[in-house]
Formats: structure tokens, sequence, C-alpha cells
């Protein structure tokens, strides 16, 4: 049996304020919300053909009714973000900044191409990345330079033109504001951002404490997860009265069970980016091996201690509350 206590998951804001989220709510008339499952055999291999059927969940001990457990087989949609302003363009990053995204987009994983046009041998098609990637650009304003493509050509086209200016001021949450509320839609199953951040200040229109604290939620209630390789070094960085982004971009990580990368240098940003493509295609396949299991919430029951287990017997569960990675 596995149990986990939800007595509210505790959100650490970077504005010094904090909010307690509940789990994540689906949008049915009923109250519902769910949870995800690693289900594996004896040998340790993940068992996939499950149902609802197979699980006992109760809530301080009371039996609770599921709707459905089913694999988890979502495709990330990946909005890259890519730092364009002065703590790049006074680091030098254009070069390893377009080598950085090549390599982030070489390493991503792809889907197979169409058998007929693969046994044409004097005809090679394009690969086609198994994850739909847009690329956008975060320096003095926000900027779309590729609509959400798994042309894998194209990303790499558009990331090779991407350079770095002089007196432009990064604009870190504007541009994650903007792109969550005009480039994600709540049918989008998996949200993911890759943030590629260099040193100074935010130079967004200003957020508030609530603001703040409400894009934290919308991002954990509709399971996005954030990625971000930052350029911390402290010689480069601006002063002011801003929010360093460094503070932002580790924050928003933490909170959506990311991975975060930290450079002191720009020459790391390619081997680095290889490294995240890497965690990205592993974390999507082991993600698709667990169930999405989604029930109810009874009226009489609150936040407490829950229980799940499994009714073939040789059989180990893991909870998790969201898609991050097992720890």
């Amino acid at each position: 049996m596995h149990q986990l206590r939800f007595v509210g998951l505790f959100i650490s804001v970077l504005v010094m304020c904090s909010a307690w989220a509940l789990l994540p709510k689906v949008a049915v008339a009923q109250e519902y919300t769910q949870l995800f499952a690693a289900v594996v055999d004896e040998d340790g291999e993940p068992v996939l053909d499950l149902t609802a059927n197979d699980f006992e969940f109760k809530i301080d001990g009371k039996e609770i009714p599921l709707a459905y457990a089913r694999l988890d087989t979502v495709t990330p949609k990946i909005a890259i973000m890519v730092d364009t302003g002065d703590g790049m363009y006074n680091a030098r990053a254009d070069s390893p900044l377009r080598s950085g995204l090549e390599n982030f987009l070489n390493t991503l994983v792809t889907e197979e191409a169409n058998n007929e046009r693969n046994t044409n041998r004097f005809f090679a098609p394009p690969p086609v990345l198994k994850y739909n990637v847009g690329i956008f650009t975060i320096g003095a304003q926000v900027r779309q330079l590729e609509d959400f493509t798994t042309d894998r050509e194209e990303l790499r086209e558009t990331a090779g033109g991407i350079f770095a200016l002089a007196s432009e001021g990064t604009r870190l949450m504007d541009g994650l504001f903007e792109t969550w509320e005009r480039r994600f839609t709540t049918t989008d199953p998996w949200p993911v951002f890759v943030l590629i951040v260099g040193p100074g200040e935010d130079h967004s229109n200003f957020v508030t404490q609530n603001e703040y604290s409400d894009f934290i939620d919308d991002l954990y209630t509709r399971q996005a997860t954030v990625h971000a390789i930052i350029v911390n070094n402290t010689d480069l960085r601006g002063i002011g009265g801003g929010v360093d982004m460094f503070q932002y971009a580790s924050n928003i990580v933490e909170n959506t069970g990311g991975r975060l990368l930290t450079v002191s240098t720009v020459s790391a940003l390619p081997d680095s980016l290889t490294e995240l493509a890497e965690h990205v295609n592993n974390h999507a396949q082991q993600v698709s091996s667990r169930y999405r299991i989604v029930h109810e919430v009874p009226d009489d029951i609150g936040r407490g201690d829950i229980a799940a287990d499994l009714i073939r017997p040789g059989l180990t569960l893991q909870l998790f509350l969201n898609r991050s990675l097992a720890q």
C-alpha cells in the first residue's frame, strides 16, 4: 500500500507570499481530482495493462470511486523562451546560444517517418519531432519566432538566426505570462517551458504578489512543467531595484517539478542544452508508463491521508502529485 498525506501543497512564492493549492481539478460536471501512479512488477518492469478496477483508493479509510485510470501517454508542447537581452549580449552568447539550440533540437526524439517513404532509398524524409516545439525570444519585447511545429529543420533554421542585442532589457515574466495566456490552451495536456536565461534583472511590467501566486497555481493545476538553464554569472549582472531573473526562474522550476541547470559561462550552453533535451526525453518516457487516475472528491471528506493499493498481487505502486520525476 502506498500512502500520501495531503494537507495542502505549500507553494513557495518568490515575492514572499504563499499559496495553498489543492490537488489539480479535472474540468467535468462533478468535482474530481487526479493523481499519477507508477506500477512495476517484481522485476521492476512497468505494468501497462491495468484499469480502474485494479486500483483501490481510500481517503481517511473511506473507499473512493475512481472515474478512470489510464496510461498518461501525453505529448509535451514545448515553448523555448530565449533571453536575447543585455546579459546575453554582454556575455557574447550568440554562438553558444545557436549551437546549444541546435543540440537541443537534434537531441529531442523524433517520430518514426512514414514507412512507405522510408522504403524509397533515393528519398530521405526530414526528421519529424515527437513534440510540438515553438521558439520565442524575450529581449525588449516578447517575439514569437517560430510557432509550435514538429518540423525540426524549420526550427533549426529559426534558431540559427537568433542573436542578442545591446540595451535590450529581458522580459522574462512578460514572456511567460503572454505565452501561457496566448499560445497554450486549457486543452493542452502537458505544457512545457524551456527557459534559457542570462544574468541580470527582469525588466517586465510590475508583477504583483497575487499575479505571481495565481500564475504558479495555474501552472500547477494544468500540470505544466518548467525547465531552465540559467547563466548565473554575478559579474555580468546589472544593478537596480528589479528582481534577479535567477530568482524568478529557479523558483518557477522548483514549483513545477522541472529541471534546473546553472552555468557560470555561456560556453557551457551547448552541453547543458544537450543534457536538458535528454532529460526531456527521459521525463516523457517515464510519464508515459504511469497511470493518470481521476477520482471523485466526496463532500464529506476533507484533505487527509490517501492510501492506494492494487488488487493484483506482486506489484508495487508509487503515487505522484504531478508529472515530476521520482526523486
